[in-house]
């Protein structure tokens, strides 16, 4: 099978979880289901692809989020390196898809046996692995970015579970 030529800046990566592929921007650090391709013009033109049982056309990780220049800079104002930028730009997407999350279980009405329960339980732990998986390398920022997701992730995991009990005392 011919493989399209890619734009410029953009990588195909597979997805571990699914096996789809799903294409990066380093230029942006967004990633996308759609195969970028250039029309002559030389502009970017994204055919609708999207992979079955998914209901975004971002990737796992939240990856229509985009990482502003203004984020991959540390504390003291300091370009970071690509490796660390590579890291920040995947914690600033994990967190961005974890606050997508936070919305449905702030609307979260169910008990801890519904299944709404253990898909936003499960999808939380697997961003708190996600996070575990990226390498600060001695960056302070980058471990100081971390900490922070791992523990909002933490406290919308216990907003859950207070809200699940909750919803089970009522019922009672």
């Amino acid at each position: 099978m011919n493989e399209p030529k890619l734009p410029p800046h953009w990588e195909k990566r597979i997805d571990s979880r699914t096996g789809w592929p799903y294409y990066l921007n380093h230029l942006t650090q967004t990633t996308q289901w759609e195969a970028p391709q250039l029309e002559t013009s030389g502009n970017i033109n994204n055919p609708a692809t999207v992979p079955p049982d998914m209901s975004t056309n971002s990737h796992q990780t939240g990856h229509e989020g985009t990482a502003d220049s203004s984020s991959l800079r540390t504390e003291s104002g300091s370009n970071v390196s690509d490796g660390s930028e590579s890291s920040l730009a995947t914690i600033i997407s994990i967190r961005s898809d974890a606050e997508s999350i936070h919305g449905k279980i702030e609307a979260f009405t169910s008990g801890k046996s519904s299944k709404e329960y253990k898909y936003l339980e499960e999808m939380m732990i697997r961003h708190l692995c996600k996070l575990d998986s990226v390498e600060a390398n001695g960056d302070e920022a980058i471990r100081q970015k971390r900490k922070d997701a791992v523990n909002y992730i933490q406290s919308c995991l216990d907003q859950l579970e207070l809200k699940a009990f909750a919803n089970e005392t009522q019922i009672e």
